[in-house]
């Protein structure tokens, strides 16, 4: 076999890393450095394995001469998730397949010249954008270039072999991947939704802040907390969302019963939401931003209050199964009490519509906290 392939291995594996389909993706923000470090080297491991043994397998129990596809194969199907394999795995063969399949009648009626090249790539790049391959597009020009040139006018049975090596590669990357430690990603996203809980909370005090003296440092502490909590609530969707894959066709997930609550991580959105609408509200009711009037006396003091009533329950509710946490009667009894101040406002014909929207807002969190819209007897 010519002495170029490998340097057209590591081509693929450029080409695979330029579209986006490399096995070694950046830390998935918000995962801890140690987290991160171990995972990545049970990856690179798992991944060293599976191309040995493929390369093994091909060469001797198969008797291909020179199986390069085989561990090539086999490493790009070693994925963070086992999911993620399958389907990696899967669209690398299909890109494969679709390549070959360019290559051979070019091959055939053309010849590996500069018309046979051109004729491949163009035909490649077209076809490589098909959303079906996702980010294993680019094997289907590396493939049909591969056998064009490689093949020739025998470009068929070049390919034929090459097949074999591809399923040896896939079958025994996924095997690895699959029985051997398969990852489940179920710490870090519960760690995320503790500190998406724990954000909110400190962006809810520093609103209670901003309630209670709307200087130009309360408003500073606030923007800061949001942009936190902001950045939070992406970490924390992204980890839950890579969480639930890993479950998916993962042999472990049988004996887990912790899953990743999608009712959790719904109800800390909704609460990032609603902490963000009140700092918004808060803006108008201050006025500008260096202003120094809050909501009016009694009921800016009670808001205060009942805000940092609220913090806490966020962390605890982050830190538990989405069960309402302790202490939501008396935030009930603060709302409820502030109610009534409005109304009775409302009444005399001294409108406070802000105040309103203010109390609707910390409403719609306690009912987020408490599972209902209409909590009973409170």
């Amino acid at each position: 076999m010519p002495s170029k392939a490998p340097g057209a291995v590591r081509g693929a594996r450029w080409w695979s890393r330029l579209r986006g389909g490399a096995t070694a993706p950046a830390r998935p923000s918000g995962e801890s450095p140690e987290r991160y470090l171990r995972d990545r080297t049970a990856l690179a491991l798992k991944a060293v394995l599976a191309a040995v043994l493929a390369w093994l397998i091909a060469r001797y129990a198969l008797g291909q001469p020179n199986p390069y596809f085989a561990p090539l194969a086999a490493t790009l199907s070693v994925y963070p998730t086992v999911a993620r394999s399958l389907l990696e795995g899967a669209q690398y063969a299909g890109g494969f397949l679709i390549g070959a399949a360019l290559a051979v009648p070019v091959g055939m009626l053309i010849g590996p010249n500069t018309a046979g090249i051109a004729v491949v790539v163009l035909v490649s790049i077209a076809v490589s954008s098909w959303r079906r391959l996702g980010d294993q597009g680019g094997q289907v020009a590396f493939t049909a270039l591969f056998v064009l040139l490689f093949g020739g006018e025998q470009a068929l049975g070049y390919a034929l072999p090459r097949l074999a090596d591809l399923g040896v590669g896939l079958a025994v990357g996924l095997g690895v991947n699959i029985f051997v430690l398969p990852p489940l990603h179920m710490r870090p996203a519960a760690d995320t939704l503790a500190r998406l809980g724990a954000d909110v909370g400190t962006a809810l005090e520093r609103l209670a802040g901003v309630a209670a003296d709307p200087g130009d440092g309360t408003w500073d502490a606030w923007r800061r907390a949001e942009a936190e909590m902001n950045t939070r609530a992406r970490q924390a969707r992204r980890a839950h969302d890579r969480a639930y894959e890993s479950l998916r066709w993962n042999p472990r997930a049988a004996h887990r019963r912790d899953r990743p609550s999608g009712a959790l991580i719904g109800a800390l959105e909704q609460l990032t939401g609603y902490c963000r609408a009140t700092g918004h509200t808060l803006r108008e009711t201050v006025g500008e931003e260096g202003g120094r009037t809050g909501p009016a006396g009694a009921f800016g003091e009670g808001y205060c209050r009942l805000l940092r009533r609220i913090a806490p329950l966020v962390r605890r509710f982050a830190e538990g199964d989405g069960s309402g946490p302790d202490g939501l009667d008396d935030a009930w009894r603060a709302q409820h009490a502030l109610e009534k101040q409005v109304a009775d406002r409302r009444a005399a014909l001294d409108f406070g519509d802000l105040e309103n929207r203010l109390l609707q807002l910390t409403h719609r969190m306690l009912a987020e906290l408490t599972g209902s819209e209409t909590p009973g007897g409170r």
